[in-house]
């Protein structure tokens, strides 16, 4: 289903801003402009957003596939 590799998903883009994250240290920061700073809490923004939304639309296509099936299997009753 959707929703499995949605999940998939997630665990990398954590994993990729768990790593990205490494890379930002105290230093880096005291040297940021702000305008990079906001930047980079901006991309953590989108992806937390990012990560809901997904997970939201893979849940409706997983209700809808469920009931295509039922309605595929009770078609084919009829036709049966």
């Amino acid at each position: 289903m959707m929703y499995c590799k949605v999940e998939k998903m997630i665990e990398t883009m954590d994993k990729v801003v768990k790593k990205t994250l490494h890379l930002v240290t105290p230093d880096s920061l005291k040297y940021m402009d702000s305008d990079n700073l906001e930047m980079l809490q901006l991309c953590l923004q989108l992806t937390e957003e990012s990560k809901e939304v997904v997970k939201t639309e893979a849940e409706q296509l997983d209700r809808i596939e469920k009931k295509l099936d039922k309605l595929l299997s009770a078609t084919n009753k009829i036709g049966a």
